[in-house]
């Protein structure tokens, strides 16, 4: 796209969209899913998403309403966010799903919500991950209507990693005499 953002300007941006995510009412562990292409967007909603404590999916943006609709029934999402070009095929694949409102990335056509009415005060501190306690806070009745049944044995990949305390091996770049 030829556009560039500082470092600061991102994190200023993540900040602002976590906090707005979390006005808008997802709290932590909810699902937003995002269907666009590589974009400077999609990385300020990648990180947002992780910052407010909640889970990203992530949609190829060439599926057919009805593959998408299988990925955001499977994943219990409730907010998607796309591209005006998008726009079609995301309205007819949140039909019969749990989420509740789609948000367009850049110029949003009059019926839609733009991406920036989700910007809020700044979030400052990131909602922190409990890997110890990794999917217990998640009841059934929590979840989104559409949601896939709860499997305690069937945690996500994040709750299985190993120790991250433990020391790592440390490499030594100077020469030999």
């Amino acid at each position: 796209t030829g556009r560039e953002m500082t470092a600061s300007a991102f994190m200023a941006a993540v900040q602002s969209l976590a906090g707005g995510l979390v006005a808008h009412g997802l709290g932590r562990g909810a699902v937003v899913a995002l269907m666009a292409p590589n974009l400077p967007e999609f990385a300020v909603i990648f990180h947002a998403t992780a910052w407010a404590g909640l889970i990203l999916t992530t949609l190829n943006p060439t599926y057919t309403a009805e593959e998408a609709r299988h990925q955001l029934n499977d994943s219990g999402a409730v907010l998607l966010i796309t591209i005006p070009a998008f726009l079609a095929t995301a309205t007819e694949a949140v039909a019969g799903t749990a989420v509740a409102d789609i948000a367009v990335i850049g110029a949003a056509p009059e019926e839609a919500m733009p991406l920036a009415a989700l910007m809020g005060a700044p979030l400052a501190a990131q909602v922190p991950v409990d890997l110890a306690h990794c999917g217990e806070d998640r009841q059934p009745e929590d979840e989104p209507p559409n949601a896939p049944a709860l499997d305690r044995h069937e945690l996500p990949l994040w709750c299985e990693l190993p120790e991250l305390s433990q020391e790592v091996p440390r490499v030594s770049l100077e020469r030999d005499p």
